[in-house]
């Protein structure tokens, strides 16, 4: 088991001059420490990961560089009505695949395949009836790297995800909007760029695998380009004294914990900064174009009215990893206005942003209000 959460205040306090999207977390484990991942300079202690064999958070176990993308406002959609399908038929050959030696990745290795011309890099294919994984790399006709660690036998057949989605029986000209995403789990999704009719979608890249699944609606605003994502998560504690320690404290308890997300952007858009950026208030026309915009504040304006998601994924070869543990999830967060808009001849503009998150009293486990998870915690 990897983690006993809130039990353990680990907090490993590392390097804060990373100029990368680095997080360096500690987790204890039954045989020892292991780091986990990297987003900036302080540990993350309180996010809630299934672990596998020691692969960590973000799979980074090797003090790896992990950049990351960040999602504002994600909101994942109930199921609607009708399955959907986006994959070919089973390509030529059969394939096995085996963990790769940096324990985050895996190569497949094909018989009789042709890789080179049926897969394309940042592919979502689908091996046997279940495994599901990205193409970070395609070396060969017959050998190609996948963004995941997974283990199948030889013999296995691989069909690939598509950018047409067909449906049965489904309504996406009223359940569906372009611009959005489709997905089954919210864990992986396909960008909706043109919807021909209720059964017939384009998604902008074969990026999720839609095998006959029923399917959400997923909205999400992407923050760009950041010079930095900071997770912070300190708990909090008051000192038990008795005389016969003088002083010093007999013993501890916990009183509280807190958890933050920092964020750098530098592709700071209106509608990203409108997203991220408590008190900026924007005004567009008809057609949905910005026409101004200003800073001012909402007195009395609770959190609690202002919450939403925000989603981290790894990178991992220039993509959005697959693999479920490399997708965090903080329900409840709050902008944090402290932002700084600097403009002179030499700095590149950066705007810094920060969110509050807070514990969640419906994402639990184990008794546990969560801050953040990922892979299958709360199925």
């Amino acid at each position: 088991m990897l983690f006993a959460l809130g039990v353990f205040a680990f907090y490993g306090l590392l390097g804060s001059g990373f100029d990368h999207q680095v997080i360096n977390l500690w987790g204890f484990r039954s045989d020892g420490f292991v780091n986990l991942f990297g987003l900036g300079a302080f540990a993350l202690g309180y996010a809630a990961i299934a672990g596998t064999k020691g692969a960590g958070m973000f799979g980074a176990k090797d003090l790896r560089l992990g950049p990351c993308n960040v999602y504002a406002k994600t909101e994942l959609q109930p199921l609607q009505t009708g399955t959907v399908s986006n994959l070919s038929a089973s390509l030529t050959g059969t394939v096995a695949v085996a963990p790769d030696s940096n324990g985050t990745t895996s190569t497949m290795t094909g018989t009789t395949t042709t890789f080179t011309t049926d897969l394309v890099v940042g592919q979502m294919i689908l091996i046997g009836t279940t495994n599901q994984a990205k193409v970070t790399k395609i070396t060969s006709a017959t050998v190609a790297t996948l963004d995941r660690v997974l283990t199948v036998t030889a013999g296995a057949t691989i069909k690939k995800a598509l950018t047409t989605v067909t449906g049965t029986t489904t309504t996406f000209l009223t359940t569906l909007k372009v611009g959005r995403g489709i997905t089954f789990d919210g864990l992986t999704f396909g960008e909706i760029t043109a919807i021909a009719s209720n059964p017939s979608l384009t998604i902008a890249n074969p990026s999720v695998v839609l095998d006959s699944t029923a399917y959400r609606s997923f909205n999400a605003i992407l923050i760009g380009g950041t010079d930095a994502t900071t997770v912070k998560f300190s708990v909090k504690k008051a000192e038990l004294k008795k005389s016969q320690y003088g002083e010093s404290a007999a013993n501890r308890v916990v009183t509280g914990a807190e958890c933050s997300i920092e964020v750098g952007m530098v592709e700071s858009s209106l509608q990203r900064l409108e997203a991220t950026l408590q008190g900026l208030a924007t005004k567009t026309d008809g057609s949905g174009n910005y026409t101004g915009y200003g800073l001012g504040m909402a007195l009395g304006e609770a959190d609690s009215d202002i919450k939403y998601q925000i989603t981290l994924v790894r990178i991992k070869g220039g993509i959005e990893s697959s693999d479920p543990l490399d997708t965090i999830h903080f329900p409840e967060c709050a902008p944090q206005t402290d932002a700084e808009f600097k403009y002179d001849a030499s700095s590149q503009l950066s705007v810094k942003t920060m969110f509050n998150v807070y514990r969640s009293e419906v994402n639990t486990y184990n008794g546990l209000e969560l801050f953040g998870y990922a892979g299958d915690l709360l199925t």
